[in-house]
Formats: C-alpha cells, structure tokens, sequence
C-alpha cells in the first residue's frame, strides 16, 4: 500500500506482515497491527534550507513534554533495526551539499566550488539510546579549487655602467667616469596574487563521515499553524569528516601548472630573454620554487588536505549535515496534534485526536515509539 505524507516529502510502501499468526491482533486493551516497510523516499532536495523554511524552524519552540500519567500507553510502535536501516538509507539519499565561496589559506587565496551526496556507510543501534552512523562515504560531484599564489618580487638589471675611461665606475665622484648609461631594469611577480591554478579534485578526492545522534521526541509549538510531535534525530559531538586520501597524480599536476603558470607569465612579460634566463636560474627550477619559496611541504596530498580542513569545506558539510538532520528531516516526520484520522468530505468534518504525550527509546535492535491519546 503506497503512502504519501501531506507535503509529498515523504513516499513510502507498507504491507501487512505475513509472519505474525494474528494480524491484526488485540491484545492488552491495545490494537496491534505489524506491518512491513517495503520502500521509503525521502522527495527533499536540494537538502539546504529555503529562507522560508529558516523562518519556520526558527519560529517552532521545541519543548520537553513529560508524561501526566502512569501505566500502559495507548499506542505503541516498533521500528525494526532493518527497517530503519531502510529509513537512514533514504535520509542519506535525500542529503546534498553545495557550497562556494573564497577564503585564504596561509599566504594562498583559495576561491572553491563543492557539491557532494552520501553513499554507503553503516548504521549501528546502540543500548545506550543512541545510533551511530559509520563510514558514510562522501561523493564529491564537484570539488573545483582555484588557488591564487604570491611569489617573492624579483628584479634584474639596473644599475649604471661607465663608457668612457679612466675610471670605469659612475659613482667615483670628479674624477669618475665622464659618460655612464643607466642599464634598463625588468621585475617580475609583481601582482597579486602573481599567478592562479586551477585544480579539479572531483574524481581525486576520498572522504566519509562518522557521527552519534541521539532519536528525541519533542512538543513543537508553532505560531499560527497546529502544533505538532516532532521525532528527531540530534547529532552529537564530535562529528567526523575524514579525508583518506587525495590521489598521487594530484601533485603532479599541481606542480605542472605552477611551472606552465609562471613560464607563461615570463614569456608575456616582454621582458628580454636574458632577463627571462637570469629570472628562471634565479628561480632554481620547480621543486625549488615549491618547497623554498613557496614553503609547501613534499607531500603535496596532505597539503591539500589541512587546506580543504582550514578553509572550512569539510564543517559546512557537517553544519549542513546538522541542519538537515534536526530541521529538514522532522519537518517530514512529525504528527500533527490534534491528528486527523478522517477527512471531511460534504456531510461529514474532520475526526481528529490530540496526541498528549509521545516517547521514542533505542535499542540495540529496534526504535520504540509509545504515545497516549488525550482526553
């Protein structure tokens, strides 16, 4: 049986199980029924906030109810482990992170242009109440850096030199030299920044993520609209962006367009070419040019690594990753109090129950959800 939420944010297929030997079944006063999760989608995207839905999680005061009475609760659902691992494959799904911008990174300018998604990972339900998510792999669809680097200043020539004897120096006085020519004077790397490299690490880049949440249920109380039950899932600290690893051809090609960069803007600098060959020894060649002048460690990898960590790609994600999780997904998974269980239609109004108290609990094998009817 398909199911769709109100907001069509939330797809899913259920069907009776075939397992139990009494479905439905009354036992304890209470009505049970077991049910599968077939399928489950999660029609989110793109996973950031709209300005509106800012407003409206901002406007929501998210209170603690307690329980006003003791005994058997009037309803009481179970999430399998299975089953939900069906629900965190959809959320994971429905999650996408885009981000751009430009920051500095030691002497560097880095201007960078990211989308990513989740795939894979893990899920573990602990007894202690909470879930943890291991090894979320993150898939960059794009990761464009455009890096701007300042070289040291050089200049080349200058100076005067004496035509005319006795005395071959311009700074001897009277008795000098009678005809000095001042030698033209050409510098280089003079802007800034002096050069810019483009680098797409797309397909370079392997990273993932490990976080702990904790499943609560919370009253939200709301500003012109029904109050509502929220079931939420809270990150807690720390959360984890890993970057494993940055492939080997990446320095390569790094060090390749620092060269081809400054070789190009030498041969358009109109200056002469012994002045463009002084420059070029002076420069000492590519390896010198990155690890002395530039000061960039050999393993170029790793330094791109601490510069996408500095820079603050990998705690956008995980802030993202915060929001979704907290405002985007209870936004899909809430019950409205009063609930309605009938609709109106021309001779009847709408049936609806208030919903007094909802508790969620975790364990190692199942989500329990327990809840009374109001009065």
């Amino acid at each position: 049986m398909p199911l769709i939420s109100p907001r069509a944010w939330v797809s899913l297929t259920i069907s009776a199980s075939a397992t139990a030997p009494h479905n439905p079944a009354v036992e304890d006063s209470q009505l049970k029924v077991f049910a599968n999760l077939d399928s489950i989608t999660f029609n989110l995207l793109p996973s950031e906030l709209t300005p509106s839905e800012k407003i409206s999680a901002g406007a929501v005061t998210r209170t603690s109810r307690p329980r006003n009475r003791k005994g058997t609760f009037d309803f009481n659902a179970a999430v399998s482990a299975a089953a939900f691992e069906k629900i965190f494959t959809a959320i994971v799904k429905g999650f996408r992170f885009s981000k751009s911008g430009a920051d500095s990174y030691g002497p560097f300018s880095v201007n960078y242009d990211v989308v990513a998604h989740f795939e894979g990972g893990s899920l573990e339900m602990r007894e202690d109440g909470t879930i943890v998510i291991k090894e979320l792999d993150v898939k960059w669809d794009k990761f464009k850096l455009s890096i701007g680097i300042n070289i040291p200043k050089l200049c080349v020539g200058g100076g005067e030199v004496c035509l005319m004897p006795p005395y071959p120096s311009c700074n001897v006085p009277v008795v000098g030299c009678r005809d000095c020519v001042a030698l033209p004077s050409y510098c280089f790397f003079s802007d800034s920044p002096d050069i810019t490299v483009p680098i797409d690490l797309s397909e370079s880049i392997t990273s993932e993520v490990t976080f702990k949440a904790r499943v609560e249920a919370f009253y939200g109380v709301y500003s012109g609209t029904p109050n509502r039950w929220q079931i939420v899932a809270i990150p807690t600290l720390p959360s984890d962006l890993h970057v494993t690893g940055i492939a080997d051809t990446v320095g390569d090609l790094f060090k390749n367009r620092v060269e081809g960069s400054i070789d190009n803007l030498l041969s358009s600098s109109k200056a002469p070419d012994w002045a463009i060959n002084l420059i070029q020894e002076i420069l000492g060649g590519i390896d010198n040019i990155i690890r002395n002048i530039l000061n960039i460690p050999e393993d170029i990898g790793k330094w791109f690594i601490d510069m996408i960590h500095k820079i603050g790609i990998t705690k956008s994600l995980l802030n993202d990753l915060h929001d979704y999780l907290t405002f985007k997904i209870p936004t899909a998974l809430e019950i409205e109090d009063p609930f309605q269980v009938l609709r109106p239609d021309d001779l009847t109004i709408p049936v609806k129950i208030p919903i007094e108290f909802i508790e969620v609990s975790v364990n190692s094998h199942e989500i329990v959800i327990k809840g009374d009817v109001g009065d």
